[in-house]
């Protein structure tokens, strides 16, 4: 079969674990076809990160605002907007190309958004056509576990790709649950540095990210520090914190809980690419619903994800078999919302006890075969501003 090269704009403005989780549909679309030309538009604080996406040849960054329209330095053929919100589609409008792919208005949270496609797809294509839903069932039921999310956003990503022509229904010939990173000698230096000046050894720490970027969305800081206590004093593990800028008043509170000598250390003031190696080489990752926690996940790393407002069958674990969730069920959720209203109940009720007990009995899991390698990752990024 003869594949028709294209040059495709993906067009996924933020943040950080959604943009992860789009990576992993564009690096299929990339596997299937190696001669394609995929740029990405992505907002400015976000760029770093899709600049280190194998696959991706040119990154459009936005810094005017949004609702200027303004025209890129490159035409495509097409544009597949997976944010679905009036800003990405009404920029995606902007770019010269023959169709603008998005989410039909029935499955959009700015309903407008449509207006700005020429082509649109609706979330059960899924059960209708494409057997990609059936293939996921069927997998679970194999296994006699479950091991993927039939909701997962990442199988919703994998849809728009229809208008490309990539055969959806043989999804697991291209796709993985897996993220693939090109190498980047500074940051894997810095990193390296700083892990044999704290005297740790590759995959022998755990990660325990304390930020989340809504506010909804984070654990209170003394379940973490019971968390941390029960690693570093009770098992001897050590433990790498990771935090956001944010939350640094909260990071200088937590360190004055732990003495010199004990095995828990705290990252420096980091850009996001020191901690591509740094949650390569963990040995597992524990966190809220934030793109940390997406990152150790997109390593294919034993991960557990504390959710309260979001829903953990379509933004939690990737693989369920080596990754988990702790969620509780409440009547107002999951809410989907930046601020709490009520008490935070969902994440106040989980355990920092369960939690602890669930990664230590699971140190051992088994690792992720490797994907396929993406062709043409060693070609040098392109990178321009928006607009040119």
């Amino acid at each position: 079969m003869t594949i028709k090269t294209q040059t495709i704009l993906v067009v996924r403005l933020s943040s950080f674990g959604d943009i992860l989780h789009t990576a992993t549909a564009v690096q299929a679309l990339k596997r299937w076809n190696p001669q394609m030309n995929i740029g990405w538009l992505v907002q400015s604080p976000f760029h770093t990160l899709v600049r280190y996406l194998q696959g991706i040849d040119r990154v459009h960054i936005l810094h005017t605002p949004w609702f200027i329209p303004r025209k890129l330095s490159q035409a495509y053929d097409m544009t597949i907007d997976f944010q679905g919100l009036m800003k990405s589609a009404f920029v995606s409008r902007f770019v010269s190309a023959k169709k603008h792919v998005g989410f039909h208005k029935s499955d959009l949270r700015e309903k407008l958004a449509f207006l700005f496609y020429t082509h649109t797809l609706q979330w059960p294509y899924l059960k209708d056509e494409t057997g990609l839903r059936q293939t996921l069932i069927r997998i679970n039921h194999l296994l006699a576990k479950k091991l993927y999310s039939p909701e997962h956003v990442i199988f919703k990503n994998l849809t728009l790709l229809k208008f490309t022509g990539f055969p959806i229904h043989k999804f697991t010939t291209y796709w993985s649950p897996r993220v693939d990173f090109k190498e980047d000698p500074k940051a894997t230096i810095i990193f390296s540095t700083w892990l044999k000046k704290k005297k740790l050894e590759p995959n022998a720490y755990i990660v325990v990210h304390i930020s989340a970027g809504w506010p909804s969305k984070k654990w209170p800081l003394v379940k973490w520090e019971v968390l941390i206590k029960h690693f570093a004093y009770k098992l001897g593990i050590p433990v790498v914190v990771t935090w956001g800028f944010e939350d640094e008043k909260n990071v200088r509170e937590l360190q004055k809980k732990f003495l010199p000598r004990t095995p828990v250390y705290f990252t420096p003031k980091w850009s996001w690419d020191v901690f591509i190696p740094l949650l390569k080489e963990s040995r597992a990752v524990i966190g809220c619903d934030t793109g940390l926690t997406h990152l150790g996940a997109a390593f294919g790393k034993p991960v557990i994800f504390l959710m309260g407002p979001t829903d953990p069958d379509r933004n939690g674990p990737w693989r369920w078999d080596i990754q988990t969730t702790f969620y509780h069920k409440i009547e107002c959720g999951p809410c989907m919302k930046k601020q709490c209203v009520f008490l935070h109940e969902c994440m106040e009720l989980i355990s920092p006890e369960h939690v602890a007990g669930t990664l230590a009995s699971n140190l051992e899991l088994l690792k992720i075969k490797p994907a396929p390698k993406i062709p043409h990752e060693n070609l040098p990024l392109h990178e321009d501003e928006y607009p040119s």
